[in-house]
């Protein structure tokens, strides 16, 4: 009898912990990817230049802005559109552009976008998606911004108004 009990409480902890030990499983790896993305990670990337660009080039003193991009993304184009028409506001920050296609597809999209380089500005190739994964980018566009301090203050899945980047890169 006392065996029989013995199963009975075995089995209706097994059905009640297996799925609490699951969601708690669930919620924890959740919360370490938002760890991952909540302040800037190091990273060491090629440029469009062929060299190599770290997370240590970016001005800490500065904001940044990571925008996740496909050359053939229409939402993508339209916000690159938006930011050449506000460069001069959008000076004073870091703006990382970061695609996982070839170093020609990309210098074909500045090209047709007739999209000026300057100082604050890297384009980076990640053809393995280390990054993508490493910010946990599932939608292209993609934008997060950092503030001065490298902490996440907010991130965008879908294309994103020029005004609502200039507002939270100057705060």
């Amino acid at each position: 009898m006392k065996s029989k009990k013995v199963v009975i409480l075995s089995i209706i902890l097994l059905i009640v912990g297996l799925p609490v030990f699951l969601l708690y499983k669930t919620v924890r790896e959740k919360q370490q990817i938002k760890d991952a993305y909540n302040s800037i990670p190091d990273f060491k990337m090629t440029d469009l230049q062929g060299g190599i660009y770290t997370s240590q080039l970016l001005n800490n003193n500065k904001s940044t802005l990571f925008l996740f991009f496909d050359p053939d993304c229409e939402n993508c184009r339209e916000e690159f559109e938006q930011i050449k028409q506000y460069r001069d506001s959008l000076q004073d920050c870091n703006m990382v552009f970061v695609s996982i296609l070839s170093r020609d597809d990309v210098q074909k999209f500045i090209c047709e976008m007739n999209f000026q380089l300057s100082e604050n500005m890297a384009f980076l190739l990640d053809s393995q998606a280390k990054l993508f994964c490493r910010m946990d980018v599932r939608i292209i566009p993609a934008t997060l911004i950092y503030n001065r301090n490298s902490v996440l203050i907010k991130r965008y899945s879908g294309q994103v108004k020029a005004e609502t980047l200039i507002k939270y890169l100057s705060e």
